[in-house]
């Protein structure tokens, strides 16, 4: 049936619960962040969306013993979005992290950044570079420049740095070691 919770005369959780054990509801965190959703054995599992006090940050989708997992959506402070895969509270698996400004990458995330294949496209929907992540930054792929360049090489963080091949529009092709995003 339908119940409350207190501790201390202080309201911790409202909803429904069966067999004395809690089944869906809302159950109220210290400072103001609220989880409302599926439980079992006392804990967040199956669906819910959790809210800071903010109203700007919030998730919803799947949990499983009292932690993000499953397919989730993540709305940061800030603007920024990811949707995808959640593992162990954090963003792990396929997702994408579409940023305020418009632009987005999508991949494969581990421990919360890019690490693996991805993809990331500009405000204008264009893709601008495929290939390896590592940490959240280009490691190895193929960037696409607004004048019409392509460079297929090695990169750090975003910067061409190493191996790789630098193609211009006009047909020049520079082939050797780059560093500092110049050629070396």
């Amino acid at each position: 049936g339908e119940g409350k919770e207190y501790n201390d005369s202080q309201l911790i959780m409202e909803g429904r619960y069966e067999m004395g054990k809690r089944v869906y509801g809302t159950y109220y965190f210290e400072g103001g962040v609220t989880y409302t959703g599926d439980f079992q054995n006392g804990v967040q599992h199956g669906k819910g969306v959790m809210k800071w006090p903010s109203g700007e940050t919030m998730y919803e989708g799947d949990w499983q013993n009292g932690m993000k997992s499953g397919y989730g959506k993540f709305y940061y402070p800030d603007g920024n979005v990811y949707e995808g895969q959640f593992a162990d509270n954090d963003l792990n698996g396929q997702g994408k992290f579409s940023l305020v400004a418009g632009d987005w990458a999508e991949g494969t995330f581990m421990n919360g950044v890019l690490n693996g294949p991805g993809k990331y496209y500009d405000t204008t929907g264009k893709l601008r570079y495929e290939g390896e992540f590592e940490n959240g930054y280009y490691k190895k792929g193929t960037s696409w420049y607004p004048d019409g360049s392509r460079y297929e090489g090695e990169f750090r963080a975003y910067e061409r740095w190493g191996e790789g091949t630098l193609y211009y529009p006009d047909g020049w092709v520079y082939k050797g070691k780059f560093a500092y995003d110049t050629i070396n």
